[in-house]
C-alpha cells in the first residue's frame, strides 16, 4: 500500500506464491513471480516483505539468524531475474526498515541518505519513511 501511494500507482502487489499460499499451493511455472511483491515492470528491486518475525539486534552477529535468512531469499530471487533486491521488515508496533546490499564495496545505492546503518560491510538498513522520499530514479531501471 505504501509503495503505491508513493508511486502513484495499484502495480505493487502481493504475489500469489508468497506467503501461506505458496507453501499450500504449487503454481505453474509461468504464473510464478519472484520476491513477495509484484511491481512495475521497470521497478529496480524484488521486494521480500517480512512482519513480525522476531529479530534482535544480537541476530546480527549469528550468520544463520532470521536476519540473513531474510537477505539470503531475497537475494536468490533478485539473481533469478537479474535486479537488485529488497527486504522490507516491520516488527508490531515499530517502524519499517529497508535492508539493501552495498554497492560497488561500501557504496550504499541510497546514497543521499545519511541515516543508516551498514552491517557487516555488506548491508544498508534504512527507515522505509526515508528511502521512500528519494527520487523515482533510485527505483526504476
Amino acid at each position: 500500500k505504501l509503495l503505491n501511494e508513493r508511486f502513484k500507482t495499484t502495480e505493487f502487489n502481493r504475489t500469489p506464491g508468497s506467503g501461506a499460499f505458496g507453501s499450500t499451493h504449487a503454481l505453474p511455472q509461468h504464473l510464478i513471480v519472484h520476491g513477495d511483491l509484484i511491481t512495475p515492470q521497470n521497478f529496480k528491486y524484488v521486494i521480500e516483505c517480512k512482519n513480525g518475525y522476531k529479530v534482535e539486534i544480537e541476530d546480527l552477529f549469528k550468520g544463520g539468524s532470521t536476519f540473513y535468512q531474510f537477505i539470503d531469499q531475497a537475494r536468490k530471487d533478485a539473481r533469478k531475474v537479474n535486479r537488485d533486491w529488497m527486504v522490507i521488515y516491520k516488527k508490531d508496533r515499530k517502524k519499517e526498515l529497508v535492508v539493501v546490499s552495498a554497492q560497488d564495496g561500501l557504496q550504499s545505492p541510497f546514497g543521499s541518505l545519511d541515516r543508516y546503518l551498514l552491517i557487516k560491510g555488506k548491508y544498508y538498513v534504512y527507515l522505509l519513511q526515508d528511502v521512500l522520499g528519494l527520487p523515482d530514479h533510485y527505483w526504476f531501471i
